[in-house]
């Protein structure tokens, strides 16, 4: 009876070293997650190039493409996919992390049939292109096309079309509070990378741990860019909310939203954000 009593005593107290075994045991494991997260987080963020996703670059002289190369002093040469023009307007183009130029042949398309250039880098360690990519790096890599577009072919800012899609797009918007172009035109893209993966993760403290945290929200705030937003409403990489999020704080301009479950650009695939790109550069191109 009396070892009995013992027995039936010390239950409780094994469950409760068996709970707090088991949640020692997750917290060390969420640990864990979060430390090789924030160690790893440059071949993360940038998977696209870090795990060779979207390597099947087609030829580019077949969307009469022509690839240049930018020296640098400082960086690796950077890959310039471009589509030469007679008019005194660009497109600079911003692909996103799991794709390349080719993806937005209907954007450049567009541009070259009224004449424009088109310039559309190829990020350091993306398809080809030399280099590792790290924040810093990547958005010295779009500044470089900027400055080609303004040095080398001699155009004026405010002449200038910048198109981001997702992460492409939080690097338009970065650009953009730096440099205004004439227009901005955005896909898919989110108010801040750490949001997207808190809508994906909510486990994890993504806004305090990254690095750069790809704020297009704040790059954008109280700028006087005019704006062209397509996202989808079903996206499943940059849910929709994001892209609202960001939206509500540019206030104004034209928000494409299609029904389409993709995280492919809108331009590309809709034809309403078509038109509404289509008259953009109509738009732009009457005023000198």
């Amino acid at each position: 009876m009396g070892r009995e009593t013992v027995r039936q005593a010390a239950r409780p107290w094994s469950r409760s070293g068996l709970l707090g075994t088991v949640f020692a045991g997750g917290f060390l494991v969420w640990l864990v997650a979060v430390g090789v997260g924030f160690v790893l987080q440059d071949r993360l963020v940038f998977a696209g190039a870090a795990f060779g996703l979207g390597v099947d670059v087609p030829d580019p002289q077949t969307g009469g493409w022509v690839v240049r190369t930018m020296p640098r002093a400082d960086a690796p040469p950077l890959t310039l996919w471009t589509r030469p023009g007679t008019a005194p307007w660009a497109l600079l183009i911003f692909h996103g992390n799991r794709a390349h130029p080719a993806a937005y042949q209907v954007h450049a398309d567009e541009a070259a049939s009224r004449g424009w250039h088109v310039i559309a880098p190829v990020y350091r360690g993306y398809a080809g292109s030399p280099g590792t990519p790290d924040a810093a790096g990547v958005r010295a890599d779009v500044r470089a096309a900027w400055t080609f577009a303004r040095r080398t072919l001699g155009l004026r800012a405010d002449h200038i079309v910048v198109v981001g899609h997702s992460l492409g797009g939080a690097l338009a918007a970065g650009l953009a509070a730096e440099v205004p172009p004439r227009f901005l035109v955005l896909e898919s893209t989110f108010d801040s990378l750490g949001a997207v993966i808190v809508d994906h993760a909510p486990f994890l403290p993504a806004a305090s741990l990254l690095r750069d945290p790809f704020d297009s929200a704040a790059a954008l705030r109280g700028r006087s860019v005019p704006v062209l937003q397509t996202h989808a409403r079903h996206d499943p990489v940059v849910p929709f909310a994001r892209g609202q999020a960001l939206h509500d704080v540019v206030g104004g301009g034209t928000f494409v939203v299609t029904d389409a479950r993709h995280h492919l650009p809108p331009i590309a695939t809709d034809p309403e954000a078509r038109a509404a790109f289509a008259a953009l550069l109509d738009a732009v191109s009457a005023r000198r």
